[in-house]
């Protein structure tokens, strides 16, 4: 790589900007070269030399398209009108990087939060008491409330702003906070929001419930130890509208098995959200892979060794079959029942099965039962015993056993 040929620079600077810094010093210093790269709009101001760093006509052209490229300006043109108007023109908050002379230049400062209303941080201290730069801040950008102490409190601006973000929630007051059209608005809006609902209307059980049961993700953003994610009759509301919503559910909720029934016979994949002890137990399993077979995921490792499970599972969508142990993998009134389902199922058959067919086609085609050669379909307690008795039956020598 020749750091001072321009065609090979400019082929590496199109890969990745930053390239620029290994540049030699004779193109760093190269304005009509510089000036050619700025125009094709690459960020490489920080690397130029800085000689060309105080050259108006490069300064001008960086911040043209890139406004934030102020910050690798000299003081000198930090503090030109031109310059830094701009700059600001393209993006407001590059009035970090002006002057402390033009952050107090009203006509910078109003250009500057048009254009983007969190430049507010950044103007002078004089100019942010000015009503006239404040309401435009509000107007660019709703956020810049959390700079304006004086409007947080103003029902009418408070209002507009969470109409348009409803995060900005955060940043009203405590009164509105608890003021039910604002709090409404903001959700509205913004899930999120329901983070900031004042402690007054957290408290009024009629409004929350309203709220949560027209909105059920708000209830993503209450505390764990919100009343509203204990409340059987919510839940259950809202376990329909919401997937996943078992997981805001209480600790004890996940843990009821009443409860958890009934949610299964409306969904059964919120069984990835039931405590570990009734993702073991078998009503409550059977009822979730009858209404969702994708629950298998979530079901305990002695259950997918439970027949009755894998085969009802199987019924809903073959491809479960995944799921189940190795020894019903090895069953072939299951797997038979599986791939019947879900071709794709022929995938997760057992080895021993698969020595015989090679193909889901011929598995379902054949009339053959295995089982009775087959010690992986036996039953548990005597799955050890067949292996040892096919073992003896095939050694040739009596002695031998």
């Amino acid at each position: 790589m020749d750091w001072n040929n321009k065609e090979e620079v400019l082929k590496v600077i199109n890969d990745r900007e930053e390239n620029f810094e290994f540049a030699s010093y004779k193109l760093k210093n190269d304005k009509d070269f510089i000036l050619q790269i700025l125009n094709d709009k690459k960020c490489i101001l920080e690397y130029v030399s800085d000689n060309l760093k105080q050259d108006k006509d490069v300064i001008f052209t960086a911040v043209k398209n890139w406004g934030w490229e102020l910050q690798f300006a000299s003081l000198k043109l930090k503090d030109d009108n031109d310059i830094v108007m701009t700059a600001v023109s393209n993006s407001g908050i590059a009035i970090e990087h002006a002057s402390k002379r033009l952050q107090d230049t009203k006509e910078i400062a109003m250009t500057a939060v048009k254009n983007d209303g969190m430049a507010y941080a950044f103007i002078s201290e004089r100019l942010k008491k000015d009503p006239t730069i404040q309401l435009e801040a509000l107007k660019s950008e709703p956020f810049s409330l959390c700079y304006l102490k004086d409007f947080q409190d103003n029902k009418d601006i408070v209002l507009d702003a969470v109409n348009r973000k409803g995060y900005v929630l955060q940043w009203a007051s405590d009164r509105l906070k608890n003021d039910k059209l604002i709090v409404l608005s903001a959700i509205r809006n913004d899930y999120s929001a329901s983070e900031f609902i004042g402690k007054d209307l957290k408290n009024n059980k009629e409004f929350m419930e309203k709220l949560i049961t027209s909105n059920p993700q708000t209830i993503l953003y209450l505390n764990k130890e919100s009343p509203y994610r204990d409340n059987e009759k919510l839940i259950l509301e809202l376990i329909p509208k919401e997937l996943n919503l078992l997981n805001e559910a209480s600790d004890r909720l996940k843990d009821n098995k009443e409860f958890i029934l009934k949610v299964m016979r409306i969904n059964g994949y919120e069984l990835h959200w039931a405590s570990p002890r009734l993702q073991d137990d078998k009503n409550v399993v059977l009822e979730a892979v009858k209404s969702d077979a994708y629950a298998m995921e979530a079901v305990s490792n002695r259950l997918r060794d439970d027949k009755e499970v894998i085969i009802e599972a199987c019924k809903n969508n073959g491809y479960m079959l995944k799921y189940a142990s190795d020894r019903l993998k090895n069953d072939i009134e299951t797997v038979k029942i599986a791939v019947e389902n879900n071709k794709k199922a022929f995938e997760y058959i057992g080895d021993k099965i698969k020595e015989q067919y090679s193909t889901a086609e011929s598995l379902l085609s054949s009339e053959k039962d295995i089982a009775k050669d087959n010690p992986w379909s036996k039953g548990n307690d005597d799955k050890t015993n067949a292996w040892t008795e096919k073992t003896n039956n095939d050694k040739d020598n009596q002695w031998e056993r």
